[in-house]
């Protein structure tokens, strides 16, 4: 399959290859009709020179997992169909961080921000993870 993602993106490179399925994006019926309704969202697939570009990418990050040092959070939605589950677990199995959180949302989607049952709870967390990691001096 990379070999074919390869070539297209040397001759092909801007055929179209996939579109994206919008309810992959959000869980947000709000969000996503306004999405759609969008004209300056590109509906029309994948190009074949972009896929091939982040799927290079993407591996090429994947290999420096393991150099990962720094604390981090890192929220993801468990039906996010956009970005796979399995890579934000690979992340956290592979970074050397002493201090690295994933957090999973049940049911949330791509855009977690915009989802109605988790938004609030994954600002919250967010908040709540960088209080807990940065110093406040005590007001005189």
């Amino acid at each position: 399959m990379v070999a074919v993602g390869t070539w297209l993106a040397q001759y092909l490179p801007k055929m179209p290859v996939q579109a994206l399925d919008d309810t992959t994006v959000t869980m947000n019926d709000t969000a996503r009709a306004l999405y759609n309704a969008d004209p300056f969202t590109y509906r029309g697939g994948m190009r074949a020179r972009w896929a091939n570009q982040f799927i290079t990418t993407a591996a090429d990050i994947t290999a420096h997992f393991k150099d990962i040092k720094i604390p981090y959070l890192a929220v993801h939605g468990g039906s996010d169909g956009i970005c796979h589950l399995d890579g934000a677990k690979r992340m956290e199995s592979d970074s050397s961080s002493e201090d690295k959180t994933l957090r999973v949302y049940s049911g949330g989607g791509h855009e977690l921000f915009e989802d109605n049952t988790h938004a609030s709870g994954v600002f919250s967390e967010i908040v709540g993870w960088m209080k807990r990691r940065t110093y406040v001096p005590p007001s005189k």
